[in-house]
């Protein structure tokens, strides 16, 4: 062997990882053995209600509620 070779790696003895839970529609992701599978919830998708029609910024609560920037109502019925 040439020194600037190097040897294949063994096959590794450790089995493949787990697959957790399929993602909406996508193929299955990788579950490290020992890895609470993933819970559902978070952010809703779409935070649109939250954005302040005044100065675009994003209230830090669900409306109804006030702007922290600006004080202008966002999600107040139109």
């Amino acid at each position: 062997m040439a020194a600037d070779e190097h040897p294949a790696p063994a096959p590794s003895a450790s089995p493949s990882p787990s697959l957790g839970p399929r993602t909406r529609g996508g193929p299955e992701v990788p579950n490290p053995a020992g890895a609470p599978a993933a819970e559902e919830g978070g952010e809703p998708a779409c935070l649109l209600d939250r954005v302040c029609p005044a100065c675009g910024r994003l209230a830090d609560a669900a409306p109804p509620t006030v702007c922290p920037r600006c004080g202008g109502p966002v999600g107040a019925p139109h």
